[in-house]
């Protein structure tokens, strides 16, 4: 008699327990889920439309948002889309249309950044820090300088043309002026070259001669640009100097890495007495550049 009704006040208490929990679980709201996709148009002259947005988990669709009318993007912005959701996507996928008409579809995982023909695609939810730019540079406390992964098979002790060879196996529009036995320059003496770098990725690579080392500025005007510089002498020393991450309008091999942790690979002034010497633009409208060359 007495275990039963232990049973039963048990199974009473038991109840009332579940049924509390279940009243204080309806009664709650599902917090929203802030997820900010951001879309820059940093080469197409035309604006970029966008126009849907889905929102993925697991592989699995959660969420579809439509645009009507589609969301432009002009040259040199950057626009960024707000969503409330109610659950946090791992990837979303980005549809619309370039300045040419043609539709694209560019799917980006969360935290991450992905490009497209115009520019760049990056996704984060609330609390998370936006990815760095693909070639931004650690800022100081980060660690070492390091080349955007567009020519990481460039380094130290590549030869001339082996930096050649991969610029134009990366995709880079490249010119080269001069050649190893006909340098465009044939004696370095404080000259000033004016060039200009066509939009997306693009590289001029000019060979010149120099008294045993060469110093190297390359400067532009148009501070959110992407440059890279680097120097390859004929005894295959090496120097790379990389916009830093606040963006900045110059990179130069003229001091040795030591002074500029953040921005130079390898050591300058480049000793050598033949000089292959690239200006690299990674992204962007065309612009015009100043190449500034020292002994």
């Amino acid at each position: 008699m007495f275990s039963n009704k232990l049973k039963t006040k048990t199974l009473l208490l038991v109840a009332v327990v579940l049924i509390g929990l279940a009243l204080m679980t309806a009664g709650q709201t599902t917090m929203a889920v802030t997820t900010r996709v951001r879309v820059s148009n940093t080469s197409c002259k035309g604006p970029v439309g966008i126009s849907k947005f889905t929102f993925q988990r697991g592989g699995f669709p959660i969420g579809i948002k439509v645009l009507s009318p589609p969301r432009s993007v002009e040259l040199d912005q950057t626009r960024t889309f707000t969503f409330e959701l109610d659950n946090r996507p791992t990837a979303v996928t980005v549809g619309g249309r370039d300045d040419r008409e043609r539709e694209f579809s560019v799917r980006v995982e969360m935290g991450e950044r992905e490009e497209y023909r115009c520019g760049q695609i990056s996704v984060i939810s609330e609390g998370e820090q936006p990815p760095p730019e693909e070639d931004q540079q650690p800022q100081p406390g980060q660690g070492q300088a390091r080349l955007p992964s567009r020519l990481q098979g460039i380094s130290p002790g590549s030869s001339p043309q082996e930096v050649l060879n991969q610029l134009r196996r990366s995709g880079a529009d490249l010119e080269v002026q001069g050649s190893r036995n006909n340098p465009k320059l044939g004696n370095v003496a404080d000259p000033m070259l004016i060039g200009s770098l066509g939009s997306g990725f693009t590289a001029t690579a000019y060979w010149v001669n120099g008294p045993g080392q060469l110093r190297s500025v390359v400067t532009w005007d148009r501070p959110s640009s992407s440059h890279v510089l680097l120097v390859v002498s004929n005894t295959l020393n090496f120097c790379a100097s990389v916009t830093p991450g606040s963006g900045g309008i110059e990179v130069s091999c003229d001091a040795p890495a030591t002074t500029e942790p953040l921005t130079t690979i390898g050591n300058a002034p480049v000793p050598g007495n033949t000089f292959l010497v690239v200006a690299v633009k990674l992204s962007g409208p065309a612009q015009q550049y100043v190449l500034s060359l020292s002994g």
